[in-house]
């Protein structure tokens, strides 16, 4: 019963090594519009910046919902209007009398994370006279046809400050990075070290059962028991999840 015992361990092993590198990989900001995954790829934005302070990438773009409209430029701080200076994300907001533009968002404070759907995702922040508090929210969306497609939602919901968007783009096909190097995950090695024991632990076995011990047919098989009694202990083992902790009529024979 050790051999399967082992053999449980590492599959439960096995499987947490898949959990873990399943898990989102932190992309570490390396610029105000570019970050890195532990491989070496990442997401990089600089190609879709105007590098021109007076001309945002995306000016003055309508959103869903409101009237407002919004410019944003990935990596060069621009100025827009009597009210937006050196920002990453300008809020146009026009009245019946004149155009009013509120800050949303500054460079320096990018910030690469995931939202609530598993997308990467850059926030900003700005933080005004008064403690006022303005956070923005781009939404990296994979699209191999689209070059770069920016899009607003807005303020959401409305005077809380908080502001969404998103950019569908070739560029948000992460990971896109110029390493080379590819790597295993723990899982998989987890798997291949398991495969490759179980098999030189068989063949080793079949080899001495013949050289040794001079077995023949089904007698080359090691722990052959252990084997066929597998897979009634997967079924007890299923039947006792199943019944959340109850025994059967066969387990209480065996545990008196």
């Amino acid at each position: 019963m050790r051999v399967v015992r082992v053999i449980m361990h590492v599959l439960v092993l096995v499987s947490l090594g898949n959990h873990v590198t399943s898990e989102q990989q932190t992309c570490t900001k390396t610029s105000a519009c570019a970050c890195q995954f532990p491989d070496g790829s990442g997401v990089d934005l600089s190609q879709l910046d105007s590098n021109d302070p007076q001309n945002p990438q995306f000016p003055d773009v309508s959103p869903d919902i409101g009237s407002d409209q919004f410019s944003w430029n990935p990596c060069t701080a621009f100025n827009e209007g009597n009210g937006c200076s050196d920002v990453a994300l300008c809020d146009v907001h026009q009245n019946d009398k004149d155009v009013t533009y509120f800050p949303i968002g500054t460079q320096d404070t990018a910030d690469f994370s995931y939202n609530s759907k598993g997308q990467l995702q850059i926030t900003y922040i700005y933080a005004g006279t008064g403690g006022a508090q303005r956070q923005s929210f781009i939404s990296l969306t994979c699209d191999s046809t689209q070059s770069a497609l920016f899009s607003a939602t807005g303020e959401n919901p409305s005077g809380s400050g908080m502001y969404y968007f998103d950019l569908t783009s070739t560029i948000a096909c992460y990971p896109m990075g110029t390493s080379s190097k590819s790597s295993l995950s723990v899982g998989s090695i987890l798997c291949i070290a398991f495969v490759s024991i179980i098999v030189v632990y068989f063949i080793g076995g079949v080899v001495f059962q013949l050289a040794v011990k001079k077995e023949r047919g089904s007698n080359l098989i090691i722990h052959k028991d252990v084997l066929i009694a597998i897979p009634g202990l997967i079924k007890d083992g299923t039947m006792f999840i199943v019944r959340r902790g109850g025994t059967t009529s066969e387990q209480k024979k065996l545990l008196r």
